[in-house]
């Protein structure tokens, strides 16, 4: 037996520290690290191949303008700025006095004009009147003509020729009459139709009247909260004038990918979301859609490579993803349009 031997048989096994220093171990130890690491940096390698991601990308939501719709004056301001609002909340009063003054005008020109038409009908009925007595007078005129001339053809010289031109000049006159009054009756119809049309002008404006006195009051197209206010009480305002804004509670994310990762992205594919404002926190959403065009073909002056100083620019696609709501982790308050934050899309599945 080597001396080695005996001395490992008679107790005198050697330390841990001592088999540490051994290079053997050492070499040993190193070999399962990097194996440890490589197959760590390898997996981690092909996980990265299914995500793409960026940090272009920002919260995006509606931001409402709200302006007034007449000329007026700022009778109350009922809103103030950061305020959260409902759809259909009082933001802006105006001064209702000259939209009430025209509504009443107008309800006047419409009571007017229902009285038109009443007049207009008995006018019709008075003109269907006189057609019919003008008929009746006509048919007596003939008939009083054709006794007179079965008279004189029965008794030659019976009734005198001047009789005989008085009969026939009364049935002339009762035709007149009658054409007359068929055409009073014409004009009272016409005069219906005209009276009707007045009545429809009149109840337009006064429609327009009472849009008016609503418009007096400015209200909220939608929930969300006031953005910016840019009214105070007194000011007076015009149409299209912009008042304050309503920042919509429907929030989304676009991410500008470039063109080169662009092309793995499909609606559906779930994204991871860290907002800037609050990098402790990865946020879930859904991939929506893939712009049609690149952002910049969007911009004010789009470029144009046609100009000769032509420099190749990856470009940036625009992709809209929606937040996944999640009830144990609601969205805070503090989430607005404008802050940004880095998106990472799983193009592909998990590698096992």
């Amino acid at each position: 037996m080597s001396a080695r031997a005996a001395k490992w048989f008679n107790g005198g096994m050697p330390t841990p520290a001592a088999i540490y220093r051994r290079p053997l171990f050492r070499w040993i130890a190193a070999g399962i690290l990097l194996c440890g690491m490589g197959a760590a940096g390898w997996r981690e390698w092909r996980e990265s191949r299914c995500w793409v991601g960026t940090d272009n990308a920002y919260l995006d939501g509606p931001v409402h303008p709200v302006a007034a719709r007449i000329i007026g004056t700022v009778e109350r301001v009922e809103a103030e700025e950061n305020q959260p609002v409902k759809a259909g909340d009082v933001l802006v009063r105006l001064d209702p006095r000259d939209a009430e003054t025209r509504r009443s005008q107008t309800a006047a020109d419409l009571a007017e004009a229902e009285a038109g038409i009443a007049a207009a009908a008995a006018d019709v009925t008075h003109a269907e009147a006189g057609v019919r007595l003008a008929e009746a007078e006509l048919a007596s005129a003939r008939l009083d003509l054709e006794r007179r001339q079965r008279l004189e053809e029965k008794q030659g010289g019976a009734i005198s020729r001047q009789d005989l031109e008085h009969a026939e000049c009364a049935v002339d006159t009762a035709l007149a009459a009658l054409d007359a009054a068929r055409g009073k009756l014409e004009s009272a119809r016409t005069g219906v139709v005209s009276a009707k049309a007045k009545r429809e002008a009149s109840a337009a404006s006064h429609r327009q009247a009472e849009l008016q006195c609503e418009y007096t009051t400015i209200t909220a197209p939608v929930s969300g909260k006031i953005g910016r206010r840019n009214v105070e009480t007194g000011q007076p305002v015009i149409p299209s004038q912009p008042l304050l804004a309503v920042v919509g509670n429907d929030l989304w994310l676009t991410a500008n990918f470039k063109e080169t990762q662009v092309g793995e992205i499909r609606p559906g594919q779930a994204a991871t979301i860290r907002f800037d404002l609050l990098p402790g926190r990865d946020w879930q959403g859904v991939v929506e859609s893939v712009s049609p065009a690149t952002g910049s073909r969007f911009a004010l002056l789009p470029p144009d490579n046609a100009t000769g100083n032509f420099t190749r620019v990856v470009q940036r696609v625009p992709v809209r993803i929606r937040l996944t709501a999640d009830p144990l982790h609601p969205f805070p308050a503090m989430l607005g349009p404008g802050l940004s934050a880095k998106v990472r899309v799983r193009v592909k599945p998990s590698v096992r």
